[in-house]
């Protein structure tokens, strides 16, 4: 089983950082120009998964940065 080998989510299974934070794949896809095949592998697999877990969790962000409450309207 694949483990990453830097960055914040070092020594953790693609599982494990998906479970806890699934952007960072969407991140690292759109940040670095090379990463480990296994990753990349790994998003070319999930990557309508992983959007949609990404859309779920900026909602659960905003939900919980908010209290609940409607934003602010500009």
């Amino acid at each position: 089983m694949y483990k990453f080998t830097f960055g914040k989510h070092e020594k953790k299974t693609l599982e494990e950082v998906r479970k806890e934070n699934p952007s960072y794949f969407l991140f690292i896809n759109n940040k670095f120009k090379t990463i480990p095949p296994e990753i990349k592998q790994y998003i070319e697999e999930n990557l309508v998964e992983l959007r949609k877990e990404f859309k779920q969790e900026r909602y659960e962000f905003l939900y919980d940065y908010c209290d609940g409450e409607a934003g602010i309207e500009y």
